[in-house]
């Protein structure tokens, strides 16, 4: 996965441990079958493979552990890449912007 490859969620449920308390600080979650574009990609310094989408933002956390902040990121694993045939592609027109 990289910049720009369009996923689908395959798997959007939370871990019961963590379901109290991290809504607070991941708002925006993703939704099974949507569909997404990646918009970053890290290894979350080798933790877990971890995405940023262009459709989803989060909060801005600071996390003393490591001493930085982040965006907070989907494990990778919760996404599938889609194939070229599954990609919707969106084209708007000048015209269409105008109008809005």
């Amino acid at each position: 996965m990289r910049p720009g490859t369009r996923v689908i969620c395959i798997d959007d449920s939370m871990n019961p441990d963590v379901a109290s308390w991290q809504p607070r600080y991941c708002p925006n979650w993703v939704k099974l079958d949507q569909k997404y574009t990646i918009r970053e990609f890290d290894d979350n310094d080798g933790i877990v493979d971890g995405v940023l989408l262009e459709e989803i933002t989060n909060p801005i956390l600071y996390l003393p552990k490591w001493n930085r902040v982040i965006e907070p990121r989907f494990a990778a694993w919760r996404f599938r890449e889609l194939e070229d045939d599954q990609v919707e592609e969106t084209v708007t027109s000048k015209e269409e912007v105008a109008v809005l």
